[in-house]
């Protein structure tokens, strides 16, 4: 009896080691099973929340993760085959999952009931991109998932998307709701039935709503924001669309007042955040945004924008984006942007130094200020960016010298490949509240106070490679950062002294010339000066 009783022990003990041999490497409570070669789930340790299995399956069905009740995340996309089955019933057990990864399987075939008996009451993220799926009929049970906020429908093929087709999203909050690339072909003005169709994002809301590179022109955009009227969402995408006239195709229309009419007083009212990048957009009048009273980012880049005439103003915009357009002036832009923090166009075609207030990486001819067009008094700028506009050359010639007028909020300001040899005096004197310059000056010395204001006790200019800095130019300064400056002996006596805080250790700074110094300790040689 004790003979056996031992043996039991023994195989007792041995079964248990077998049972958790992992198949696959395990990270705490993490399993990485990708690329195992594997035909089905490996028996794993009970307390394993994260699994990630893609490359292995071409069928999961109802036993598969017997044992794993304690999943918060599992990764099955990517699967080794050209489909992957679900069977019904397959997740039945996973009450605790959040988050479920099923993209980028091409042929993936899910059964009527493959998601029954799952409790999905944590469910917080479907992913479902890239699967060439051509419908998607969420079971009513959805309703119940109270914390299913992010959905990937992206990169499907979907011909069009109905009420019907989404019931099981009604009466849901999405924080990101992902329809991009599902092509939506049926759904124009021609053959289509819009009324049997209505709206597919009824009795829904959604953080962010994208809807790139869905083919949508003008009329079918028009269409569309009309049948979900009533949505709620205050982020918008509509990237990699069709919309406007360009090269070989002038006779497409450009979005106007009448493209969001539909649905602008419920639906656009509440926008807060537009991407139009990437389309054929020409031309943008004062009507284009009208009642778009609550946009705080634009993006308009990468489209064939000439000119920006006065437009309807945004009231509360803080960020806007005009990158890779044909902009040549920048006339009325305070007008309907004098709130903008944040304004990038760069890229465009300014060719005068007053259209420039703001960004970089246009070519700078010349500049005479326009009392009429200049920088409001009253604006929130706070990041400045006028790299590579020939600075050195338009200075030089004594113009251009006011501005950074008005510009008292400005946190950042890149200055950099200007080929800048001198400031002007004075150039700085209105950025009072500047805490960030980035400018590689190429200067036998730093200039000195005169060109920082008396009152900017949070400036740390970011001026690289000055070879005898003066410590006069820092007195205003709260702290400086001079990270990789190469120090020359000329003028670097026991007299350079500040009183500033250094964000760098003094111990790590040393002469690089002239040549009989380089390597020197910073500290070591004014040491051995004094």
């Amino acid at each position: 009896m004790m003979r056996n009783l031992i043996l039991l022990a023994i195989f007792g003990v041995y079964l248990q080691v077998v049972k958790y041999t992992p198949t696959c490497p395990l990270y705490g409570s993490i399993a990485a099973c990708t690329s195992q070669s594997l035909h089905q789930v490996p028996l794993l340790p009970p307390d394993i929340t994260i699994v990630y299995m893609s490359g292995n399956y071409s069928e999961i069905n109802e036993t598969s993760f017997s044992g794993l009740e304690g999943l918060k995340e599992l990764d099955l996309s990517w699967q080794r085959v050209n489909w992957l089955i679900v069977r019904t019933n397959t997740f039945q057990r996973l009450a605790n999952l959040a988050k479920l990864y099923l993209g980028h399987n091409s042929g993936l075939q899910i059964e009527p009931n493959g998601f029954v008996g799952l409790p999905l009451v944590s469910l917080v993220s479907l992913d479902l991109y890239g699967n060439q799926m051509k419908g998607i009929q969420p079971a009513l049970f959805f309703v119940n998932m109270t914390d299913f906020q992010k959905l990937n429908v992206a990169l499907n093929r979907m011909k069009s998307l109905c009420e019907v087709d989404l019931l099981g999203f009604q009466g849901k909050h999405f924080q990101l709701l992902d329809l991009s690339s599902i092509q939506l072909n049926s759904m124009t003005q021609c053959g289509f039935d819009w009324e049997i169709c209505r709206n597919p994002l009824r009795n829904m809301s959604m953080e962010i709503l994208d809807l790139p590179s869905n083919g949508f022109n003008v009329d079918k955009a028009k269409l569309f924001f009309s049948a979900i009227r009533g949505t709620k969402t205050p982020h918008l995408i509509l990237e990699h669309s069709t919309m406007g006239k360009s090269f070989c195709f002038s006779d497409v229309k450009d979005p106007d007042r009448k493209t969001l009419r539909a649905s602008r007083i419920v639906f656009f009212g509440l926008l807060q955040w537009l991407n139009l990048s990437h389309n054929l957009i020409g031309e943008i009048y004062s009507y284009t945004f009208e009642n778009l009273p609550s946009i705080l980012e634009l993006d308009l880049s990468y489209n064939h924008i000439g000119t920006n005439g006065y437009l309807a103003p945004f009231p509360n915009i803080q960020l806007l984006r005009l990158t890779d357009n044909k902009i040549t002036s920048l006339e009325g832009l305070a007008g309907f942007a004098n709130s903008t923090i944040i304004l990038n166009i760069q890229n465009n075609r300014l060719t005068h130094l007053e259209d420039l207030l703001w960004y970089g990486n246009n070519f700078k001819k010349w500049c005479i200020f326009n009392n009429n067009i200049s920088v409001p008094a009253v604006n929130y700028l706070k990041l400045l960016e006028l790299r590579n506009i020939a600075l050195q050359v338009i200075w030089a010639r004594g113009e251009c010298l006011h501005v950074f007028e008005n510009l008292g909020n400005l946190f950042s300001l890149d200055l950099s490949l200007n080929s800048l040899q001198a400031l002007p005096d004075g150039i700085f004197k209105g950025l009072i509240s500047l805490e960030e310059m980035r400018s590689p000056l190429q200067l036998p010395h730093i200039p000195p106070t005169r060109h920082f204001p008396r009152d900017s006790q949070n400036t740390s200019p970011l001026l690289q490679f000055l070879a005898s800095p003066d410590p006069a130019a820092f007195h205003s300064l709260s702290w400086i950062n001079l990270y990789r400056n190469r120090f020359h002996d000329s003028t670097v006596t026991a007299a350079w002294r500040t009183n500033v805080p250094f964000l760098d250790q003094l111990d790590e700074f040393s002469c690089d010339f002239s040549s009989n110094l380089h390597g020197i300790s910073l500290l070591n040689y004014i040491s051995h000066i004094v």
